[in-house]
């Protein structure tokens, strides 16, 4: 027998369940995209956080070799101009002592690829008797007159061909005795 209630009972029980069920799965629907909007924001930032740290470091490798570049052009500049203290020491010992004769230690030809960049600060000294430079450089101890920032990689062949040039230079000065007069 059945009751005349019960058809409407179940399906009063069926719609409360079914409408149970939705709500949950809403629930979870709703958490799990809540999750996704979570996680989705904690990477945003932590990827801008990352650019960020990335741009600071770049702006400060720039900042770093714009100042190492300025101080390598500005010290290029001053040996140019004759300003260091290196070459006013050497200048001096020069016009007072013309009649002291130069070494024979003459620096072979060298192709610019195979001088060492550490080379260059001793190129630039000229090959004068040890006398004629201490009389040149009487004050100044030899560590603070070669004390020269080290030269970026990317300037190494230009300083080596630099080198190679002042190099033969001074053995073409060395082969003609009245050309040690400066040719400015």
């Amino acid at each position: 027998m059945q009751y005349a209630g019960s058809e409407d009972h179940v399906a009063h029980l069926k719609h409360v369940l079914e409408t149970k069920k939705a709500h949950e799965l809403g629930q979870i629907q709703a958490r799990a995209s809540l999750r996704v909007r979570g996680a989705s924001v904690v990477y945003a930032q932590a990827v801008d956080a990352a650019t960020r740290r990335y741009e600071a470091q770049v702006q400060a490798l720039r900042t770093q070799l714009l100042e190492d570049l300025t101080a390598e052009l500005r010290m290029l500049r001053e040996n140019r101009d004759g300003v260091t203290l290196l070459r006013k020491g050497l200048s001096r010992a020069a016009r007072t002592h013309r009649a002291v004769p130069d070494d024979d230690r003459s620096m072979p030809e060298v192709p610019a690829s195979k001088v060492p960049v550490d080379t260059l600060s001793s190129v630039l000294v000229t090959n004068r008797s040890h006398r004629q430079k201490a009389l040149g450089l009487h004050r100044y101890a030899s560590s603070q007159a070669f004390k020269t920032a080290p030269a970026p990689a990317f300037l190494a062949d230009d300083l080596a061909e630099i080198a190679v040039a002042v190099v033969s230079k001074r053995q073409r000065l060395a082969t003609y005795p009245d050309s040690r007069v400066s040719t400015r």
